[in-house]
Formats: structure tokens, C-alpha cells, sequence
């Protein structure tokens, strides 16, 4: 017999409204819990049972205050803070018109660096190491030389040279084949590990999955780099973007806001200024939207 769920219909439903917020929240998670569980206890409040309040001669407002009701009451916040850890981005890209939870949740790549074909050798090893046959080869050969002398420092050298080797001596299919995978393989690696590429997609359809994942991570992503420049300078973060969705309906036009909301610690005796700066600039990447970037900052004088 399964156990029952931890939440019902009602509670997910309240707590997945809230999942915007918790990734806007930035850093300041613990507020946020705050907010939230105010909202959560006002309607679902967590109620002393019926045999506590027996035990209370009927009073419930000294049943509620009983130590076991606390208990669980904390029991439920801890739920509450695990449940939005664990799904609270993943709800919240969820709910933005065109996103979805990614195979795999990672920051994009953020270099802004063409990536680097790969040497003829490293073609040939993505291409045919992974075969069993290949392998066999390769540790039989690599006995061989580790008898004479090689160090398993020196394994990859090794391995790099005996690849060259194999290339050298392969038929012209196979070398037809690297040097297809030198040209454009490296370009490919991105589809092999996080988008699957179906029997019969043609490169527009490959593009447009490849897109849609990058998008799918850019809330993960944004927030990333919000937090990470407010602790490197003390600023807050706004940016909104936009840009037509592969997976919504005729690639239809859409925008993404994130910001950091990070909380100001307070100084006795001062007060506190917002400035407000914007730069309207347009960055042409992998994703293709445009981009805005508001930044806040604070400055306190007394």
C-alpha cells in the first residue's frame, strides 16, 4: 500500500503559484519562507487533533500552543521549504508560456567563445573508442606499452598517439568519416547530451530543439548571473528579454523577466537611496532574444 501524499490538490496548487516569487526571491529564501508560510498556515493552518484537545479539557488554543502541535507545524514548514527547493524552478519555467523543465538543468555557456574544432585524433576517438572491439584493441596496446616503461600518468599522451596511429592506417571511409566529425562534430555534442534527436529530423528541426533547450535553461541561467553579480558588487538585477519560442504556437513572441531581489541589511542612523540605471542592449546569442538590463543600485548616507 502506498503512503499517502504529502500535499493535496489545493496545497500544490497554492504552492505552485508561488514558485515565481521563490526564484525572484534570489538569496533572500528566508523571507520568502516567511511570506509564504504565513499565506500557507491562514489557509491550511496546521490544527491540534482531536485527542490533544480532549487532553486540553477542550480548550484548542491551549492544544495549539501544546509543544506536540508545534512540532508539527515545524514539521510542515520543513515540507514546505523542501518542496520549493526540489521543484520550485522547475514550476516556474513550467508556468512561463513556451519554457519547460530541461533533460538537464545546467547554466549555459556564458564564455561567448566559438567553440574549437577537435584535433583529427580526438575525432576519431569520439567517433570509434566507445566500440568494444576498439577498446580491446587499445588495452591490449596499452599493456604492451605499460610492460615497456609507460606511466599511467602518461595514459592519455598514449592513447592520443596511438589514436593518430589507427587514424593513419584507416581506409578511406573511415578517415571520409573524422573528417566529416572534425569539420562539424564538435558543433554536434550539445544535441547528443541534452536534446534528443530523432530518426528522420532535418537540421531545421535539430536547430530548433537545440534553441529550445538553450531556452528552457535561460531561467536558471539568468538567475545564475543576477546572484553571482550581486555578490560581486553589491547591485541588484533586473533583466528582461524576449524572443519567439520554437515549442509555442507559431513561434509566437515571448518575454521572460527575472530579477534579484536581495534584502538591504539596515544601518542605525542612515538612510537608504535607490538610483536606477538602464542600458538598452541587444545581444545576438545562441538564444536569439534581445536583452535589457536594468541594474539597481543602493547607496546610504546619513
Amino acid at each position: 500500500m502506498s503512503n499517502p501524499p504529502v500535499w493535496n490538490n489545493d496545497e500544490r496548487a497554492l504552492l505552485g503559484d508561488h514558485c515565481p516569487e521563490y526564484v525572484a526571491s534570489g538569496s533572500d529564501k528566508q523571507g520568502f519562507y516567511t511570506r509564504v508560510w504565513a499565506i500557507y498556515l491562514h489557509k491550511f493552518p496546521v490544527m491540534p487533533t482531536e485527542a490533544k484537545i480532549a487532553e486540553s479539557s477542550g480548550d484548542v488554543m491551549k492544544a495549539f500552543r501544546h509543544v506536540g502541535c508545534a512540532q508539527r507545524r515545524a514539521r510542515r514548514l520543513a515540507q514546505m521549504t523542501y518542496w520549493f527547493q526540489n521543484n520550485g524552478n522547475r514550476v516556474a519555467g513550467e508556468r512561463a508560456s513556451g519554457f519547460g523543465t530541461p533533460a538537464r538543468v545546467r547554466v549555459l555557456d556564458l564564455s561567448n567563445k566559438d567553440k574549437r574544432k577537435l584535433q583529427p585524433g580526438h575525432a576519431w576517438l569520439r567517433l570509434f573508442y566507445d566500440k568494444l572491439e576498439v577498446k580491446a584493441l587499445y588495452d591490449a596496446a596499452w599493456g604492451v606499452a605499460h610492460g615497456a616503461g609507460w606511466s599511467k600518468k602518461k595514459e592519455v599522451s598514449f592513447r592520443n598517439m596511438w589514436a593518430a596511429e589507427q587514424l593513419e592506417k584507416a581506409d578511406p571511409e573511415t578517415k571520409a568519416l573524422v573528417d566529416e566529425y572534425h569539420e562539424k562534430g564538435h558543433l554536434k555534442d550539445d544535441e547528443e547530451r541534452y536534446i534528443d534527436v530523432e530518426h528522420g529530423d532535418d537540421e531545421d528541426m535539430v536547430h530548433a530543439k537545440r534553441l529550445q533547450e538553450y531556452l528552457d535553461n535561460l531561467p536558471h541561467t539568468l538567475k545564475h548571473v543576477a546572484e553571482s553579480l550581486h555578490k560581486q558588487t553589491g547591485w541588484n538585477f533586473s533583466i528582461t528579454c524576449g524572443g519567439p519560442l520554437p515549442r509555442a504556437p507559431n513561434g509566437a513572441v515571448n518575454t521572460l523577466h527575472s530579477s534579484g531581489m536581495f534584502g538591504v541589511k539596515s544601518q542605525p542612523d542612515a538612510s537608504f537611496d535607490i538610483h536606477r540605471l538602464e542600458y538598452d542592449i541587444s545581444f545576438d546569442f545562441n538564444t536569439g532574444l534581445n536583452f535589457v538590463a536594468g541594474l539597481e543600485y543602493g547607496v546610504f548616507h546619513r
